[in-house]
Order: C-alpha cells, then sequence, then structure tokens
C-alpha cells in the first residue's frame, strides 16, 4: 500500500476583474500527487495541470485566503474521483516495480563488453581461491 500526497506547485492567475467585479483569479495550478512505500524508501509521482472555468455560483475565495488545502481540493475535483483511481493505481503498480524489480538498464561501465576494473579483478581472483 502507498501513502500519497498531494502539492501544488504553481499557480496561474488572471488580474481580472470578471463580471462580479472578482481580481487575481485562478485559472489553473500545476499539481503533483506523489506515492510513497510505507517505508519511505521509494518514491514515484504524477504530475499535472488542472485548469478551471469560473463557476459564478460557487463560493468566492479571495487570492489572498487560496491556501494550498483549497487549491488542491479544486485539483482534485478537476481531475474526478476516476481519473485519482486511476493515477493512484498507477503510481502503486510503479512502486511494486521500484521494490520488486522485474528489469534492470545497464549503462556504459556495467556492459558485457565493458572492461573490468581492477576492484572487480581482484574480487574475481579471492572468488576463485
Amino acid at each position: 500500500m502507498a501513502d500519497f500526497e498531494w502539492s501544488i506547485g504553481r499557480m496561474t492567475r488572471e488580474y481580472g476583474p470578471d463580471a462580479e467585479g472578482h481580481t487575481d483569479i485562478v485559472t489553473s495550478v500545476e499539481w503533483l500527487l506523489t506515492a510513497t512505500t510505507d517505508d519511505g524508501e521509494h518514491k514515484t509521482r504524477w504530475s499535472g495541470i488542472a485548469r478551471f472555468v469560473i463557476d459564478e455560483d460557487a463560493d468566492w475565495v479571495p487570492y489572498s485566503e487560496i491556501t494550498e488545502e483549497i487549491a488542491v481540493e479544486w485539483a482534485q475535483e478537476a481531475e474526478g474521483p476516476e481519473k485519482i483511481a486511476e493515477m493512484e493505481a498507477s503510481l502503486e503498480a510503479d512502486l511494486e516495480k521500484l521494490v520488486t524489480p522485474t528489469e534492470v538498464t545497464e549503462r556504459s561501465g556495467d556492459l558485457p563488453w565493458d572492461p573490468v576494473s581492477p576492484a572487480e579483478e581482484e574480487e574475481d581472483d579471492e572468488d576463485d581461491s
């Protein structure tokens, strides 16, 4: 099971005023959903941008009173419960791959044709004894 944490990295706002006289109107937020294993050893992330259509019937929150919690709620509402469940399931699958890898990508220096380092040669010599 994973622990999920939402955070907001940026908000875009229009100066306004709108038809109701509101200023500093938030039009989008860039969010980050981080999944962490219970032991805190592995993390994976999903990010996105939630764009908003101004709902004149919604309660107005002045820009100076917007908290990260409020912005996260807006982002979650924009994404919707089905999309959030899909993202969380995907992040949990990614965490499982980190905890129990099924493949590895070798890089230069670790490829079979790369020269063996002197330290590895010593280890091989010790294993042969």
